[in-house]
């Protein structure tokens, strides 16, 4: 009995010896697994430091930002051989011979393109828009100490880093409003600032005499100070889901820029925005904020951003688009032109430019539709050339001709094609920059209309009488009626037209401190500038598309008579038929010199009218505003999975 125990107890004796031996083994192989991870994870994010390093040091190669590349930009090689010294600067003598570097220049995807996150894509040398780089490194794997257990030792460690040098630029587009005509951008600003239907307002706005002021006209607002009024920061400027869910109220809006810029400005600007606010108030509308600002990315406040005037302007338009119809009480003096009712929609707002690199900076102007309704009294015309025919026996009455126009203009749009960032030896170590602009393209409808024009009705669309005239004999012996109609409304288009500006190439450092942010000589508040703002297009395209329609409408009118064919009194008949032609011909004179005249309704209310709504068809004005050069930074990284070589 005692050998059994005494064996089954050296039994188990050689059994724990069993397993405490395969519990090292484990022991060791885990703390071995251990070390190697470890080694791993330090190399991986070793080789990732020196890929961000590296490509840092490759893009101001490949932008040209550099200064100790003698402000030259370079190709894949130059920055390949930059991120090759990077690496031999920065690695371990132990790895630095094993670590194979490869770079590509291109530029990264914006994340709305993507809808992911930013990716790179690889463009050619020549391309101005390159901004970025990517650096891929790879090296061997750290040995391992059990190789079998802990992986391959052929395995390779492959970090990726996208670096961008950004050159980000700001431009507006919108008409001269040096050149805004005083009582039509007032009543403008009533219509687009009021609550709808607010003659007290409108008047209070008017009396404000905007225009008047210079101040305003020079006045800029930087993006501090538009944060400021918005009571936001600038970074969440840069942010579309910040901006889709902000509609701040217009009147808020203008009492916070009031405040915002009264360090700047003069006093006389923010009493005028103080007022204008006052006067807004009552209107509930909210300003999209989405609609009329793009993303500014995240930079120094104290850009500049646009114009004071501009953006009080874009304010009322992004808060009115949408909405119904704006009637405008706009003091227009016209030959034969007894009453205008104008009305004016918003279909879509204007929308600024962010601070963004060449190739997204963008503006639009808004897409208005305008609706005229005129009333011509002609009487007095048809009396003095008809007379001399009736010989005295007979009398006149005519009812007013009405004429309905429709003029529906696209929003025009300027583009930053090209941004360089400033370079030693070349244009003086400032930047330049590369514009572009697609003008406004109008469509334009003209014939007559029904019932009365303060009721915006529209346009007939088939046959209509445009003119009604009675001749009477006298005593109200005989009459006949006679009518001049339009077979139907005529209608033209214009403008559209693409056209590559100026180079920009004068500005301003903003100041010592910021040194790398620079003010477009020409913007508001600037010194004046031979390149900027730029205009571009054809002008008088407005009047050119009114000529065309007027000999369109002429070749569409026709005269009829109705009654007898001549009206007698005692022995004297007067021929109808002989009136038709002198009647056409008044109403074909005074038609010309309403719509295609000197004076007429292009010089004296469309073509102001579209000014003071920033809109110029067929012709545009681009201003860029600044320019900043941010330090390079990374905007994505890759580490791939060990993979094993082949």
């Amino acid at each position: 009995m005692r050998h059994a125990r005494h064996a089954a107890a050296k039994n188990q004796r050689g059994f724990a010896a069993v397993f405490a031996a395969i519990a090292m083994i484990a022991m060791l192989s885990a703390v071995a697994l251990s070390i190697d991870i470890g080694r791993l994870y330090t190399a991986k994010r070793d080789l990732q430091k020196l890929a961000n390093l590296a490509a840092l040091d490759a893009v101001r190669v490949a932008s040209g930002c550099s200064v100790e590349a003698g402000g030259a930009p370079g190709g894949a090689s130059e920055a390949t051989a930059e991120a090759t010294a990077s690496v031999q600067r920065n690695a371990s003598p132990s790895v630095v011979e094993d670590i194979d570097v490869t770079v590509e220049v291109g530029r990264r995807v914006p994340l709305a393109q993507t809808g992911a996150l930013q990716t790179f894509e690889v463009l050619p040398t020549a391309s101005p828009l390159r901004d970025a780089v990517r650096v891929r490194l790879s090296r061997p794997a750290p040995s391992r100490i059990i190789p079998g257990i802990t992986g391959a030792a052929t395995t390779q460690l492959v970090a990726y880093s996208v670096v961008a040098q950004p050159a980000l630029g700001k431009l507006s587009i919108g008409s001269d409003t040096a050149s805004l005509n005083n009582g039509v951008l007032n009543s403008v600003l009533g219509g687009l600032l009021c609550p709808t239907g607010n003659a007290v307002c409108q008047a209070q706005v008017v009396a404000l005499n905007v225009a008047g002021s210079g101040a305003v006209l020079n006045a800029s607002v930087t993006l501090g100070q538009l944060a400021t009024a918005l009571n936001v920061t600038v970074k969440d400027l840069s942010d579309p889901v910040f901006l889709s869910t902000q509609t701040p109220v217009l009147s808020d809006v203008l009492n916070g820029l009031a405040g915002a810029v009264s360090g700047t400005a003069s006093a006389g600007v923010s009493t005028l925005l103080t007022s204008l606010a006052l006067a807004a108030q009552g209107n509930t509308d909210g300003v999209p904020l989405a609609q009329l600002l793009r993303p500014v990315t995240d930079i120094v406040g104290e850009v500049p951003f646009v114009g004071l005037l501009d953006l009080i302007i874009s304010l009322g338009q992004s808060g009115k688009a949408g909405q119904p119809a704006i009637a405008l009480n706009l003091p227009v003096n016209i030959p034969n032109v007894t009453s205008i009712y104008t009305f004016l929609r918003v279909v879509e707002p204007p929308q600024m430019s962010g601070m963004e690199p060449a190739g997204q900076a963008r503006a639009s102007t808004a897409q208005v539709r305008l609706q005229l309704r005129l009333q011509l009294d002609l009487l007095h015309s048809l009396t003095t050339t008809l007379n001399p025919l009736l010989l005295g026996l007979a009398t006149i009455e005519a009812d007013p001709v009405r004429l309905g126009i429709d003029v529906d203009v696209a929003k025009a749009e300027a583009f930053l094609d090209a941004l360089q960032c400033p370079r030693l030896g070349v244009n003086n170590g400032m930047p330049t920059a590369a514009m572009s602009v697609r003008t406004a393209l109008a469509d334009v409808d003209l014939g007559t209309f029904a019932g009365n024009g303060a009721d915006a009705p529209p346009i007939t669309p088939g046959p209509a009488t445009l003119l009604a005239l009675r001749v009477k004999v006298l005593f109200g012996v005989a009459s006949a009626n006679i009518s001049v109609g339009i077979r139907h409304p005529v209608s033209t288009s214009g403008g559209g037209e693409t056209q590559q500006l100026d180079l920009v190439t004068q500005f301003q450092p903003l100041s010592e401190q910021l040194a790398r942010i620079y003010v477009a000589d020409g913007a508001p508040g600037a010194p004046p500038s031979s390149d900027n703002p730029q205009q571009a297009g054809n002008e008088n395209i407005l009047s050119s598309l009114f000529s065309s329609l007027f000999g369109s409408l002429s070749s569409e009118l026709t005269t009829d008579a109705d009654g007898p064919s001549q009206l007698c009194v005692l022995f004297v008949c007067l021929p109808i038929s002989g009136l038709l032609d002198p009647i056409l011909s008044v109403v074909t004179s005074a038609l010309g010199a309403v719509l295609s005249g000197v004076g007429g309704i292009v010089d004296a209310l469309l073509d102001p009218l579209l000014n003071a709504l920033g809109v110029e068809v067929g012709n545009a004005t681009v201003t860029l505003q600044s320019v900043e050069m941010p330090q390079p930074a990374v905007v994505n990284t890759v580490v791939e999975v060990l993979t094993e070589n082949d």
